[in-house]
């Protein structure tokens, strides 16, 4: 892996001085000794959770394969105690192997990652190739390196190395699926997450007491933790849920050694390995329903999107046609419901000698001038007030509560600013004027329709008159 390689767009920030990767080396180094104390099985330097795994990818993901030494010299001194042999240069080589099968392994994940996942983990389905090709494909090639080395040194014997390896498979698999993503949320900005986010405080309150009940003679209380998780996927941001899996997972192996676990009635091994199967289908459980939710929530924005883009104006930002039209009928039906004599305004407005604008100075010109109306237009109105782009240089505004001379004085405040302040365009200004026609709703108005007409019609007076200038029609016409 080349300096020059790409990672993830999430990932492109890397530790370019040595400062950060002897930080991060010490963290892995603390996390391997963590977990060897909080529960280790014999030899000592296999754990039932290796987070360094997650740690190590998270590393190279950064700095690329100059990492790489950095995870095999963490690694060297995690494993070292737990290698002890008579000879010091067997133990030695059995340390430097298991510490090149740990950073070979987070290598080969990242490059994974780079070729399957160049976006992250985007839709629900890269979840399932995250699992596969980045957690349990790598781990899988060095946990046999691993069993190997440990059954040639003579730590473990060779009926026992099929065990050795799934255990090693599923706890490295399970140190990237907790690491990973909990790193992820903090480095990348999750669009839309519309889950309330203050009811982590409880669900953490509400696990925790589970996890005591479970290890005090109520084992069957273990079980609940995964439905109280499946439902913080939609109570929690993507941080929280993945802090708190990784807080339960952590507590549950710290426990595991309790004479009144969960799985405490089970013999040694068998209890070891449904542990750690509790805790992986838990954990892919959990991740695969915050990835489903962060598809749905990317579903409904890029739907909201497409809806504003089909709304709206692209040059003005304006609502368009398709948007004014339905929202002036819904206008008109609130005035016929509306006992208290509901009024409203509608305006017909259109830039004077607009085609002489672009055909002087370009349709660049004429596209700024449009902007710059449309910019003023906004300012001028109220928050409630609704501009539309109706169709080339005519725009179309709603005055909701508005009588016909409110909505007046406020174009004429428009009008008067764009007489006075001509648009700059480059080096250059050009004079714009407008003219608008005004019609204010009444009982006896029939529709949108014919409101519109109205507007449309003292428009057309106002050009009559010299343009300039606003006309207002008549309540009713």
């Amino acid at each position: 892996m080349g300096a020059q390689d790409n990672y993830p767009g999430e990932f492109r920030m890397r530790w370019s001085n040595a400062g950060g990767m002897v930080l991060a080396a010490l963290l892995y180094l603390a996390s391997a000794r963590l977990g060897m104390a909080l529960f280790a099985l014999q030899p000592s330097n296999i754990t039932l959770l290796w987070l360094p795994s997650g740690i190590g990818l998270v590393m190279v993901l950064h700095a690329g394969w100059r990492a790489v030494p950095w995870v095999a010299v963490a690694s060297f001194a995690a494993n070292w105690p737990g290698m002890a042999q008579a000879a010091w240069e067997w133990q030695v080589l059995h340390t430097a192997v298991a510490a090149m099968a740990d950073a070979l392994a987070p290598w080969y994940a990242a490059r994974q990652m780079q070729r399957w996942l160049p976006g992250g983990i985007e839709r629900t389905l890269d979840g399932l190739v995250f699992v596969l090709r980045v957690c349990a494909l790598p781990t899988l090639l060095s946990s046999l390196v691993l069993a190997a080395n440990l059954v040639w040194g003579g730590y473990i014997a060779p009926a026992a190395m099929t065990d050795f390896v799934l255990m090693l498979l599923l706890a490295d698999s399970l140190g990237i699926l907790l690491v990973y993503p909990l790193y992820a949320s903090w480095k990348t900005k999750v669009v839309a997450e519309g889950a309330p986010r203050g009811r982590f405080p409880v669900g953490v309150l509400v696990l925790g007491a589970l996890l005591v009940l479970a290890h005090t003679g109520f084992p069957l209380c273990i079980y609940l933790v995964v439905p109280v998780l499946l439902f913080m996927v939609f109570q929690v941001s993507s941080r929280q849920l993945t802090l708190a899996l990784l807080l339960v997972v952590v507590g549950i192996v710290s426990a595991a050694s309790l004479p009144q676990g969960p799985f405490a009635l089970l013999p040694v091994a068998v209890r070891h390995q449904m542990l750690v199967a509790f805790l992986y289908s838990t954990t892919v459980a959990v991740l695969w329903g915050l990835y489903s939710r962060r598809a749905l929530e990317s579903e409904q924005h890029a739907a909201l999107s497409w809806q504003h883009i089909a709304g709206h104006d692209p040059l003005t930002g304006l609502v368009n046609r398709m948007v004014f039209d339905p929202m002036l009928a819904l206008e008109t039906e609130r005035m016929r419901r509306d006992e208290r004599n509901y009024r409203f305004s509608v305006a017909m407005l259109d830039l004077d000698l607009f085609k002489s604008i672009n055909d002087q100075h370009g349709h660049a010109a004429g596209d700024k001038v449009l902007v710059e109306v449309a910019q003023r237009m906004q300012a001028f109105l109220r928050g409630m007030d609704v501009a539309a782009r109706y169709g080339g240089e005519e725009f179309a505004v709603l005055f909701p509560g508005a009588n016909a001379q409110e909505a007046c004085q406020a174009l004429e405040r428009l009008r008067d600013d764009l007489e006075h302040n001509p648009v700059r365009v480059t080096n250059y200004h050009i004079a714009v004027t407008i003219s608008a026609g005004v019609a204010e709703s009444s009982q006896q108005t029939v529709g949108a329709a014919q409101l519109l007409a109205q507007a449309d019609a003292a428009l057309y007076q106002a050009k009559q008159q010299g343009r300039n200038r606003i006309v207002c029609s008549s309540a009713g016409g």
